[in-house]
C-alpha cells in the first residue's frame, strides 16, 4: 500500500515484502508450512550424495534451507547441500529439483505437503 501524506511524504508500508521479492499473496503464515526433508542418493545406496538443488512450490522458488552446512546461491536462486537438507515449504504441490554437475541425470520430483506435516523424500540421481 502506498500513502501520500501532506508534504509530499511517501508511506510504503509494503515496503519489507518489496525488498524481500515478495508479494502481499506469497507471505504464508509459519504455522501454515510443512517442513520437506530430502536426502539425495544414488540407486542402490544409502549413502547421501553431494548436489546443487531447489524446490519449486506455487510460485516460489525455494532456496534457503535450514539445514547447517547448506550454501544458498541467491543469483542463481539455488543453494548446495551434502546430501541432505530441509526446508520450510508452504502446503500442496511442490517440485524438488536436484542436479550434480553433466555426469549425472537431473532430477525434477513432484511431492504433496500437508499444513503443518513433516514430509521425508528420497531423491534418486543416476548417472
Amino acid at each position: 500500500m502506498v500513502r501520500i501524506w501532506p508534504g509530499g511524504v511517501l508511506l510504503l508500508s509494503l515496503f519489507p515484502l518489496a525488498i524481500a521479492g515478495l508479494s502481499s499473496a506469497e507471505v504464508t503464515k509459519d504455522d501454515a508450512m510443512a517442513t520437506l526433508s530430502v536426502t539425495v542418493h544414488e540407486p542402490g545406496s544409502n549413502t547421501p550424495l553431494p548436489c546443487r538443488a531447489w524446490v519449486q512450490a506455487g510460485q516460489q522458488r525455494l532456496f534457503n534451507p535450514s539445514t547447517t552446512g547448506c550454501t544458498p546461491y541467491p543469483k542463481d536462486r539455488s543453494f548446495s547441500c551434502d546430501g541432505q537438507f530441509s526446508i520450510r515449504v508452504p502446503p500442496g504441490k511442490a517440485v524438488i529439483h536436484v542436479e550434480r554437475g553433466k555426469e549425472y541425470w537431473p532430477v525434477d520430483q513432484q511431492v504433496e505437503v500437508d499444513a503443518g506435516q513433516p514430509r521425508e523424500v528420497a531423491v534418486e540421481l543416476k548417472r
